[in-house]
């Protein structure tokens, strides 16, 4: 039996990673729920097409109760694989930073998001 302790990266620990596949074109929603907290937050992927530019770029958008993190995606139509430079600072728990990486490629009318939340170590 193997027993899998906790991934660290830098200064961080990992918190929570996978692969969602849309079903078709359509946005995706997280509900995150750490550790039992409540209220819940949520993140939402939604994919937007800009007409006037071929450029891919991302906007967020913070509801006014901090509980929902929308992150636009405009342009994220083909199978090359894009997503966060950096990871994005999305919150504090327990005292400590959170952020979010992903990354995005589209094959036929899904997409796949792979996504890591980490939290400080400090």
């Amino acid at each position: 039996m193997v027993t899998i302790l906790p991934i660290k990266t830098s200064e961080t620990k990992v918190i929570d990673s996978g692969t969602i596949i849309s079903f078709g074109d359509s946005f995706v929603e997280i509900e995150l729920t750490f550790f039992n907290a409540k209220p819940s937050i949520f993140l939402i992927f939604s994919f937007l097409t800009d007409e006037e530019k071929d450029k891919k770029k991302m906007e967020t958008t913070v509801s006014p109760d901090k509980l929902k993190l929308e992150i636009k995606l405009y342009n994220f139509d083909d199978a090359s694989e894009t997503g966060s430079k950096k990871p994005m600072h999305i919150g504090i728990l327990e005292k400590k930073d959170v952020f979010l990486n992903f990354r995005v490629r589209k094959i036929g009318e899904s997409r796949t998001i792979d996504y890591t939340f980490y939290q400080k170590n400090e």
